[in-house]
C-alpha cells in the first residue's frame, strides 16, 4: 500500500517591500491592520493549506509508484485572476495536469502592487510528489481517526461503515484530547489488481455514488484505507486507519 505526503514551498520574486510594492497575496490575507511580513506569510501558508486540500495524488500515478518534483508558475492579473499556469519542470501527464486544475482553481487573488498600482505577477510553487509513509512515528500517536459510537474495531460490516459515512461521525481526536472536523477524506481500495482512490471534500458529500458502488464492489475481507485531512493550526495533518470489511 503506496502513502504519499505533498510538499511546497513558495518562491516570490522580490524580498523587501513597502506598502505600495507588495506581492500578489492569497485571498483573505490582504488584512490591512497586519503587518505585511505578517500578509505574505498568511498568503504562503493559505496556498499551501491549499494545495494539500485540493490536488490529489492522480490514480494512475499511485498505480505506478510515480515520484517527484513539479515546479509551476502562475501568474495573477491585475484583477486578482489566475492568467496563466505553466509547468517548468514536470514529472508525468497526470501529475502536470492535477497541479495545473488545481492552480486555475484558485479564486480571488489580491493582485501584487507596484507604486501603488494594481499589477501582474508570478509566483513559482515547487511541489513534491512523494510516495512514502504519511506521518512519522510521533505524529501517529499525536492523532487518531475515530467515530462516534462504543466500538473502534477496525473489523467493520458494509451497513456499519455506511452509518458512518451517512451519519458525518468521523472525527480526528489528537493526543491531547482535541477533536478535529475532516476536511477532506480519502477511500483507497483495491480492484481487479489495482488501487483505486476517492476523494471526499466535505463531511455531507461523503455518502456519494462513488461511495454507494464501492461498497457494492468491496468483497468480504476486503481492506480499505482511510485518510483523513484536518487542520491544525497552520498544518495540514493526514491520519490514516485501515479498515477490513468483515
Amino acid at each position: 500500500m503506496p502513502y504519499y505526503r505533498l510538499f511546497c514551498c513558495l518562491l516570490f520574486s522580490a524580498t523587501l517591500w513597502a506598502q505600495e510594492n507588495r506581492p500578489a497575496l492569497f485571498p483573505s490575507c490582504s488584512d490591512p491592520l497586519i503587518s505585511l511580513a505578517q500578509q505574505e506569510d498568511c498568503s504562503r501558508k493559505k496556498l499551501l493549506e491549499y494545495i494539500h486540500l485540493h490536488c490529489p495524488y492522480p490514480d494512475t500515478a499511485l498505480q505506478e509508484e510515480v515520484e517527484g518534483l513539479v515546479v509551476a508558475a502562475f501568474e495573477v492579473d491585475e484583477e486578482g485572476q489566475i492568467a496563466k499556469v505553466k509547468i517548468l519542470k514536470g514529472v508525468n501527464k497526470a501529475i502536470n495536469e492535477a497541479v495545473m486544475q488545481t492552480l486555475r482553481g484558485i479564486k480571488g487573488f489580491q493582485p501584487a502592487l507596484k507604486d501603488g498600482q494594481a499589477s501582474k505577477s508570478w509566483i513559482e510553487l515547487p511541489i513534491r510528489f512523494q510516495l512514502n509513509k504519511l506521518l512519522d512515528a510521533a505524529q501517529e500517536n499525536e492523532y487518531q481517526l475515530l467515530w462516534s459510537g462504543p466500538s473502534q474495531n477496525n473489523q467493520l460490516k458494509k451497513k456499519e461503515l455506511k452509518t458512518l459515512l451517512q451519519n458525518e461521525s468521523l472525527f480526528v481526536r489528537s493526543i491531547q484530547g482535541q477533536n478535529f472536523k475532516i476536511q477532506k477524506l480519502e477511500i483507497t481500495y483495491w480492484r481487479k489488481k489495482k488501487l483505486r482512490t476517492i476523494y471526499l471534500k466535505t463531511p455531507k458529500d461523503f455518502w456519494t455514488e462513488e461511495v454507494q458502488n464501492l461498497l457494492k464492489e468491496v468483497r468480504r475481507k476486503g481492506k480499505l484505507f482511510l485518510r483523513a485531512h484536518i487542520q491544525d493550526r497552520y498544518e495540514v495533518v493526514v491520519v490514516q486507519r485501515d479498515l477490513e470489511l468483515i
